[in-house]
């Protein structure tokens, strides 16, 4: 993890001057200035945390702020952390063909019993990148993504047929009415039944007020 104030008060009032000459001059410096997360993950390709760790040494000795060795390190461990972040970038950008491969296959499968190692075996890709592109797509792990398209495929069934519940658990992918009822109360706020319950009453009402209407509306 990287945070600015991991630099500590006087590494950054010595980059005062410099920092935006390393923001022009730099593509991944300035595509980590540019991003608005307060905090992100480094993969330390660069040998990030043993330049902090010099950093901090120099840190320690007098006049560090004047020092020339102490500013190139400093200019240096950003351009380090600007690259890892440009390239972690790049690839989640580049990765969308896996994440089309990846969407398509669960929406083809979705129905059946799937594993999110299934998806990221069709996709080609390992399952933590595939979890990156779809949490930076879309806000949500791959298991998710599962999950909301099959409950959305069930209120679908519900709210255009008669099958049984009982049925439809079985029709969008789950193994257990349970699990089913479980995901459909997390992303509804109703079970199965309350929302079904829910809509004949609606439309119960609707009848009504139609027949309401015919009735006021017959010459006297």
């Amino acid at each position: 993890m990287y945070s600015p104030a991991a630099l500590g008060v006087n590494a950054v009032l010595g980059l005062q001057y410099s920092i935006r000459h390393l923001i022009s001059c730099d593509k991944g410096i300035n595509a980590l200035f540019a991003q608005d997360s307060r905090v992100i993950r480094l993969s330390d390709a660069g040998h990030v945390a043993s330049m902090m760790h010099e950093i901090q040494n120099c840190l320690g000795e007098e006049q560090t702020e004047q020092n020339t060795y102490f500013d190139l390190l400093i200019s240096a461990m950003f351009a380090a952390i600007g690259s890892d972040f440009y390239r972690q970038q790049f690839a989640l950008h580049s990765g969308i063909k896996y994440l089309r491969k990846a969407i398509d296959y669960i929406a083809s499968n979705f129905h059946h019993e799937i594993s999110c190692s299934d998806v990221a075996e069709c996709a080609g890709v390992t399952l933590n990148y595939i979890n990156q592109l779809f949490f930076k797509q879309f806000k949500m792990t791959v298991n998710s993504y599962i999950n909301y398209l099959r409950i959305m495929e069930a209120k679908r069934l519900i709210e255009r047929t008669d099958i049984p519940l009982t049925e439809i658990y079985r029709q969008v992918g789950y193994k257990t009415n349970q699990n089913f009822s479980k995901q459909f109360t997390k992303q509804t706020g109703y079970s199965p039944s309350a929302y079904r319950k829910q809509l004949k009453d609606a439309h119960t009402e609707k009848d009504f007020e139609k027949n309401y209407n015919v009735v006021c509306d017959l010459p006297i």
